[in-house]
């Protein structure tokens, strides 16, 4: 199964269809075959079997599934334990900060409206408009343009060819990155499209980091009518009851892998200034060497230690990870762990104070 699939269908969903999938190719029946999935969801798949030796036994079979429709209203999210998979089984979270902004950008998408989606860095905001926007048009095309890429050349060229001509879903990604001439320009693109009646056909959302925000950037959000604003992970941290068995799922898919307690706590306990993307990359490392069982405390990079509110330079975030694995070495004591780096007891306490360090029990 491929990730597009793993990603829009719910797990129940996947196992039905892999049944449905063995019946039709045992029993020759080719497709295209109609059906209906445990949440919802209607599918139409197309088999095509794979022979074995003389063509006779047969050896399995490839699937080709199209989503004629995705699941919708409550029956979404049931079993599924979060609130938000009902905006799509991509998304996780039943913290009401997060389930708001799932609401809002989901009726914006309902209604055709154009919208701008603020948040932090990381806080997931185009993994909710692309979840959305393929609960609303499973067969739609969904296409993101980065603002960052926006020195090449041809980048305009691209962004005024998807306004005019493109359908289905469009995102202009760190539009609040774009130069004063960009932005004109920009604008000069969108009025083309508003002028040929183009939102009836493409849905279009932008998304930045800043908000609130002034001159020519707030000329272009003029038009945009609705606006969202997504809350950065610590103020839903509740939510890492969810993401974090979601993501493990994701990163280790044949090899059941949970989290104790302990390790949840110091995940609780982390202001998260990267958002749910630190979390992924924070997990990604954990799977890299612990595969199987149960993530523990000391399982967690020299980061998950740390309760900085803000992002650490290279240079500290190398000397921070340096004093935790340190103090983890000599079970939390300072005085070791302050003469195995080379530095002073006075440093070491100062520098645990200053970049947040929870010390490990001794």
């Amino acid at each position: 199964m491929n990730d597009h699939a793993r990603d829009v269908l719910d797990p129940g969903d996947q196992a039905a269809l892999a049944g449905h999938a063995a019946e039709a190719l045992a029993g020759d029946h080719l497709g295209p075959v109609d059906v209906g999935l445990p949440t919802g969801a209607r599918a139409r798949m197309y088999c095509r079997p794979l022979r074995g030796i003389g063509r006779r036994r047969l050896a399995g079979g490839v699937v080709h599934v199209k989503l004629l429709e995705l699941a919708s209203g409550p029956a979404a999210g049931a079993g599924a334990g979060s609130p938000a998979r009902r905006f799509g089984p991509s998304l996780v979270g039943s913290g009401p900060l997060w389930l708001r902004g799932c609401r809002q950008v989901d009726a914006a998408c309902a209604s055709g409206e154009w919208l701008s989606l603020a948040g932090e860095p990381g806080a997931g905001k185009l993994a909710l408009l692309r979840a959305v926007h393929r609960r609303h048009n499973p067969a739609g095309a969904f296409h993101v343009l980065d603002a960052a890429e926006a020195g090449d050349h041809n980048w305009m060229v691209r962004v005024l060819g998807e306004l005019l001509e493109g359908e289905g879903g469009l995102v202009i990604r760190h539009v609040d990155r774009l130069s004063v001439l960009r932005l004109q320009a920009l604008w000069i693109a969108l009025e083309q499209a508003l002028a040929v009646g183009r939102q009836q056909a493409l849905w279009v959302a932008v998304t930045l980091s800043q908000s609130p925000v002034s001159g020519d950037l707030a000329r272009l959000l003029e038009f945009f009518p609705s606006a969202v604003e997504l809350p950065p992970l610590r103020h839903h941290i509740e939510d890492l009851h969810n993401l974090v068995p979601f993501f493990l799922a994701k990163l280790s898919r044949h090899s059941p892998l949970t989290c104790s307690p302990e390790a949840m706590q110091l995940l609780l306990r982390s202001p998260w200034p990267g958002n749910t993307e630190q979390l992924w990359h924070v997990l990604r490392q954990v799977v890299q060497h612990r595969r199987t069982g149960t993530i523990h405390p000391a399982d967690l990079p020299p980061e998950c230690w740390s309760v900085s509110r803000r992002l650490l330079s290279p240079l500290e975030s190398i000397q921070r990870d340096a004093i935790v694995q340190s103090l983890l070495d000599h079970q939390g004591n300072k005085a070791k762990g302050a003469r195995s780096l080379g530095m002073s007891r006075a440093t070491i306490y100062r520098k645990i104070h200053e970049y947040g360090i929870i010390t490990p029990a001794s």
